[in-house]
């Protein structure tokens, strides 16, 4: 059964580390740098990899609502139960030191200048978990690509021997968890385009 403990985790991580960036985002602004554009890049990384889980969502939630949606959504249990997710989300991770080297190329020095030792401290403390998140916050997505594999692969062995009506049930059964992971990601993903609006309008004036 799936389990989104690890992934939500993940989720409050980042949401923690754009609280502490937004709440210093007006400060930054005063000051703008080159730095603010490469922080979107490094922001997106994350957001792709959350669309794919995202939408890998939405579709195996459809195979428990829409009539005979197990046989026509065969191409997308097979698609993830060959691993396809999981190679979307490893690629996502795989991205992680472009994070890391945008953080000690441009971020750094941009933080240090404009923010006093404190509030330094602090954004980098936090930016930490984005620079160095495929140990933790990939690893959650990870963790739920890999499961929602695991579920796609007994759901399709369920549909192989004709039984639909309990495959169906099996999909819907995993709906409350994978809907709040979705509530938490969409809530987080609000932020990170709000956050990313105001660094795109402050790179503008580099």
């Amino acid at each position: 059964m799936i389990d989104t403990m690890v992934a939500i985790k993940a989720v409050k991580d980042v949401d923690e580390a754009l609280g502490v960036i937004g709440q210093f985002i007006q400060k930054l602004r005063s000051q703008p740098d080159i730095a603010a554009r490469k922080l979107t890049e490094a922001l997106d990384e994350i957001t792709k990899t959350w669309q794919v889980i995202d939408m890998s969502i939405v579709k195996f939630l459809n195979l428990g609502f829409e009539k005979e949606a197990l046989e026509k959504g065969s191409k997308d249990l097979l698609g993830m139960a060959g691993g396809q997710l999981r190679v979307e989300v490893d690629r996502g991770r795989g991205h992680c030191s472009k994070i890391r080297n945008i953080y000690d190329e441009y971020l750094d020095r941009w933080f240090s200048r404009v923010l006093n030792p404190k509030e330094y401290d602090v954004i980098k403390f936090e930016f930490m978990k984005l620079a160095f998140a495929d140990m933790d916050i990939f690893y959650g997505m990870e963790e739920m690509a890999h499961q929602l594999q695991e579920e796609a692969d007994e759901i399709l062995e369920m549909v192989e021997a004709g039984e639909n009506e309990e495959a169906r049930k099996r999909v819907l059964s995993s709906r409350n968890k994978l809907s709040e992971l979705q509530r938490n990601m969409s809530r987080t993903m609000s932020e990170l385009h709000k956050i990313k609006s105001e660094l795109i309008s402050m790179a503008g004036f580099v």
